[in-house]
């Protein structure tokens, strides 16, 4: 379901935090979209990978947690401006580069709850444009790491 998440931003950093605490993602330098709207978040959403627990009798089965993965993929949707090349130059070079990794930061409108991740470009291209520069573009990124949570 697309949602219009007006004031929260999505922001990219071509550097990677020293370690994975909110406060070395803080410090980076973000590029945002200029005027970018989210039309749709949908952020990282790790998850548990189970097995049958078959160590009990033939009746009783149980799913026991294995390993963590990072989950589904993340995918934004964003209407911007097209005259900021800045924030798609790193998407597009980290897309190019390998691994591809980029630092993510997704701010929620109140300004004080943050998601830092790092994830790989999986796609990103232009899904429609008009006459005004306006532009919306579809981003799936592929987590890497397990997400930073600041909530105030």
């Amino acid at each position: 379901m697309t949602q219009t998440l007006t004031g929260s931003t999505f922001s990219v950093s071509a550097a990677a935090p020293a370690d994975q605490v909110a406060a070395t993602y803080a410090a980076l330098a973000w590029t945002e979209a200029t005027a970018a709207e989210i039309l749709d978040y949908q952020g990282p959403k790790p998850e548990w990978n189970t097995r049958t627990d078959e160590t009990y009798n033939a009746a009783a089965k149980a799913e026991k947690k294995t390993t963590r993965s990072m989950g589904a993929e993340v995918v934004v949707l964003l209407e911007y401006l097209k005259a900021n090349s800045a924030f798609w130059d790193i998407i597009t070079t980290a897309d190019l580069a390998s691994p591809g990794l980029l630092s993510c930061r997704f701010a929620h409108a109140n300004g004080t709850d943050f998601r830092y991740f790092q994830a790989q470009v999986k796609s990103s291209g232009e899904i429609q444009g008009s006459a005004d520069n306006i532009l919306q573009r579809d981003i799936v990124l592929l987590p890497q790491v397990e997400p930073v949570k600041v909530d105030a």
